[in-house]
């Protein structure tokens, strides 16, 4: 991948200034449909984005009106295709 990309200049940004850095995405449930990207960043090294703190139980989940969230999906808002991966991994 070519280091002029706009989400790899932003990821490099983000490593100067913080310890943990991530990029998740998620789908929106609309016709036609779409996406929205997320960075997330925390100063503490080590910081693992794709686990939730805290895993709500069913109850919670009806409770909070989450139709659409649940702790898989979350893990799975991280899972990146291979070259998102290989273009966020390498040095710019």
């Amino acid at each position: 991948m070519s280091s002029d990309r706009g989400y790899t200049k932003v990821m490099d940004g983000c490593r100067k200034y913080y310890g943990s850095v991530s990029y998740g995405f998620t789908t929106i449930p609309t016709y036609p449909g779409g996406q929205i990207g997320f960075v997330l960043a925390a100063k503490d090294q080590g910081v693992d984005f794709s686990r939730p703190r805290r895993e709500l139980t069913e109850p919670e989940l009806d409770a909070m009106g989450l139709r659409y969230y649940s702790a898989e999906v979350h893990r799975a808002a991280f899972v990146l295709p291979r070259f998102v991966r290989q273009a966020l991994a390498a040095p710019q």
